[in-house]
């Protein structure tokens, strides 16, 4: 399989919308005092895991968006709301 060039303005976006995923997670996480080890523990998902997301750094899938904002109080909606 041949993978086609990404366009860098669809990158660019795209790394944009994890980074503020990763800062609406952490930013909930915060106000409940959460650790990162007792939202993995809540998600399923390893605190590393959380780590990375937190700091854009991993996409999940909509099973995890679903997961993480069950773990803290919101709606999978909330998480995407700067």
């Amino acid at each position: 399989m041949t993978l086609m060039p990404t366009n860098p303005e669809l990158e660019q976006a795209r790394q944009d919308a994890l980074v503020a995923l990763g800062h609406r997670v952490r930013e909930l996480r915060m106000a409940r005092s959460m650790t990162q080890q007792q939202l993995a523990d809540a998600t399923g998902l390893h605190r590393v895991s959380i780590n990375r997301l937190e700091h854009g750094q991993l996409d999940v899938g909509v099973s995890n968006v679903k997961a993480l904002a069950a773990a803290l109080g919101a709606q999978p909606q909330d998480l995407f709301t700067i």
